[in-house]
């Protein structure tokens, strides 16, 4: 896992309150909780993305269909030749024709759960990494700044 800097963006800490239904015995009791929480903001770290000198070479920056020419068999390889994308890209120039030429830019979020048990007294981190879809299978594979680590949430052990 490899977490790259896209830019300038900074990181930032956020900290989030909800209201949560706790049982006690036969009582529920609704408490506020709180989670604290350290993130990048993802519009500019998808902008920092998308100018990526590294990678610009391996994105796709509109939906394709690919067909083999002999068999005319359909091929797909990277997130932006699937129907998915495609049908997007038509629906949003059916609603609004004036978005005909634009780039198609889909959002990929993952989470992972690691361990820190130096200093920290046995904290679970859940990590939270994003990529595009324009950017080819294979330079998400090797991360080629392709991935980035956008937020952690920390859950002391209790």
């Amino acid at each position: 896992m490899l977490a790259v800097s896209v830019g300038t963006v900074k990181w930032e800490n956020f900290k989030i309150a909800y209201k949560c239904k706790h049982q006690d015995g036969q009582n529920a009791d609704e408490q506020d909780e709180l989670i604290k929480l350290a993130g990048l903001g993802g519009q500019d770290v998808i902008h920092n993305l998308l100018g990526c000198t590294n990678i610009k070479d391996e994105m796709d920056f509109v939906p394709y269909q690919e067909f083999n020419a002999t068999n005319k068999q359909r091929h797909w390889e990277d997130f932006m030749s699937g129907d998915w994308a495609w049908e997007e890209a038509d629906k949003i120039i059916s609603i609004n024709s004036l978005t005909a030429g634009a780039t198609l830019v889909p959002i990929i979020l993952g989470s992972d759960k690691t361990t820190v048990s130096i200093a920290t007294g046995q904290t679970d981190y859940y990590l939270l990494y994003l990529s595009i879809g324009n950017v080819h299978n294979t330079t998400h594979h090797v991360h080629c700044d392709a991935v980035v680590l956008i937020g952690f949430l920390a859950m002391p052990k209790s």
